[in-house]
């Protein structure tokens, strides 16, 4: 309902006092209001201000359809478009995403692994060389000591904690939760994950793949303003700072991460079809699956590449994770 006012008669001039005292009296923002409506059935409480939404949908206004307009008169009769070469870059950056995925899954199972090598070596040691209870107290402090660093890394970044999932189904549905696919959120999820599993809690790095993947997915396609005072912004991919395209990447980065915890290229791609996002289409599909199967040759690249070529160092049918 729309009110119209007409100058007050018993007042000189245009009638604006009268109109900003009217809109002062029922502007929703004040206090009063603000009290008269919370005890109304009608009251929506406003959203919090740390959480947005994203949009996905292009801006469909008039110099939206004329850039389109003047891109397709561009590539009229010319074999190598604009198009195109977006189409490479993606390709490009999904197969990085990919080999990055890769290199950091292997990261995180040698660290992992290597501290608890390195812790069960030392209570050994003790335990041949002094009394049970001083291996007991020594394995206690490396236990207390490794979760003490991995909850330091929450500290850092809270959003880190948790396996990572539901924020990232959350973003790729539209809502964009602050820091979730930082480079700080990246390295204090690998380097925490590493720590617990090290730690003996009953975690896994399954559900903190799918997030590292994501991150990995946004950092290659959007890139970050700067890494200690450079400037790392990708010049070559500013026209895929975009929100769907980012939500492309990240869909395509959850897949390559759940290839690289359970080495299945197509269950990555199903998870991201089935559990993350909301939207899908073929391009996605192919794009997801060719950055998981790059995730899963990098993965067994780097870890037989101390065996002879062409023999996979595996003993299991069906291998469902690594028990570090």
């Amino acid at each position: 309902m729309t009110y119209m006012f007409s100058p007050d008669p018993g007042t000189a001039g245009d009638g604006a006092e009268f109109r900003r005292s009217f809109s002062t009296r029922h502007d929703p923002s004040s206090s009063m209001n603000r009290r008269i409506l919370k005890h109304s059935t009608h009251y929506i409480p406003p959203p919090p201000n740390h959480l947005e939404s994203i949009s996905y949908e292009p801006d469909e206004s008039e110099v939206w359809r004329m850039e389109n307009r003047a891109v397709k008169q561009t590539n009229r009769g010319h074999w190598w478009t604009k198009t195109k070469k977006l189409a490479l870059q993606q390709w490009m950056l999904t197969f990085v995403v990919g080999v990055l995925q890769g290199v950091t899954a292997w990261c995180c199972n040698l660290l992992s692994r290597s501290m608890s090598d390195w812790k069960y070596g030392k209570v050994y040691e003790t335990l041949e060389n002094s009394s049970p209870l001083a291996a007991y107290f020594l394995f206690l402090l490396f236990q207390v000591g490794f979760v003490l660093v991995a909850c330091l890394m929450v500290f850092v970044e809270p959003i880190a904690a948790g396996s990572g999932i539901p924020e990232v189904k959350c973003y790729l549905n539209g809502i964009a939760l602050p820091n979730l696919l930082k480079l700080r959120t990246f390295v204090c999820k690998v380097v925490g994950v590493a720590f617990s599993v090290a730690g003996g809690l009953p975690v896994g790095k399954e559900g903190p793949m799918v997030h590292s993947g994501a991150a990995i997915a946004s950092l290659v396609s959007q890139g970050t303003p700067s890494i200690a005072g450079i400037n790392t912004k990708f010049s070559m991919v500013s026209e895929l700072r975009k929100n769907s395209e980012r939500r492309d990447f990240v869909a395509c980065g959850a897949a390559a991460g759940v290839a690289s915890a359970f080495g299945a290229p197509i269950g990555g791609v199903l998870f991201s079809l089935e559990e993350g996002a909301t939207f899908w289409s073929a391009k996605v599909t192919w794009r997801a699956f060719f950055g998981a199967m790059i995730t899963i040759f990098t993965l067994y690249f780097i870890k037989n590449a101390s065996i002879s070529f062409g023999q996979a160092d595996t003993n299991d049918v069906f291998s469902f994770g690594e028990v570090s």
